[in-house]
């Protein structure tokens, strides 16, 4: 029956019964149930002679289908900073953080990613892209790739060192919520570091479709 959860539908944990007044935690893997209306669950338990228990209390849920809004304001600037009269180049990124659906709540994650050909950051290319072009934790200098509150100014300073100067490079951001809903590319943003001068623009202003 469509209607009934079975081991084989879980994504984590089991459907074998524990003693009584134990805690039972599962996982439904979220293609058994469609997106975007109401539903309806309850339970019923049967013992070893099979006879069966009440209806238990009926809880109503719907899958989000909702992913987070994306970000139209991200920045990019080449900074230069001297110390002990060494140059140290970093990126700074800044953005306005989205939510989990659309700009509410708390996104789940960040991906930051950049290139060289700016084609690549539009879907379907974007999940090409692998690690040697997306920004990690291991990058920031400064501030965290871990999400927070809608609305909330973020701000990340990236060690220059991973990017080559003198090479024009493309960045763009997408978020995920708490089911890897994924937003649309943010806008983009070109930039540079020269060898002889700091160079920054933006390239594209606003929201992309």
């Amino acid at each position: 029956d469509s209607q009934v959860i079975v081991q084989d539908d879980l994504a984590q944990g089991t459907l074998t019964p524990v003693v009584g007044g134990s805690k039972v935690q599962f996982t439904i893997q979220g293609s058994k149930i469609p997106e975007g209306i109401p539903w309806y669950m309850a339970m019923k338990s049967i013992d070893n002679a099979k006879l069966t228990s009440g209806l238990s209390n009926i809880v109503e849920f719907e899958r989000d289908s909702t992913p987070p809004n994306n970000v139209t304001d991200f920045d990019v600037q080449v900074l230069e900073e001297t110390r002990e009269e060494i140059e140290t180049v970093f990126i700074s990124i800044e953005f306005t953080a989205p939510g989990d659906d659309q700009n509410s709540g708390t996104a789940s994650a960040y991906e930051l990613k950049f290139t060289q050909n700016m084609t690549l950051l539009d879907d379907p290319y974007w999940d090409d892209l692998d690690m040697t072009h997306t920004i990690s934790e291991y990058d920031v200098e400064n501030g965290t790739l871990v999400p927070e509150l809608s609305g909330t100014n973020v701000t990340l300073l990236i060690l220059g060192m991973k990017f080559e100067p003198g090479v024009t490079y493309y960045m763009g951001m997408k978020s995920y919520d708490n089911l890897n809903l994924a937003s649309d590319v943010s806008n983009i943003v070109e930039f540079e570091i020269e060898k002889a001068r700091l160079h920054q623009r933006s390239l594209v202003a606003g929201a992309r479709s």
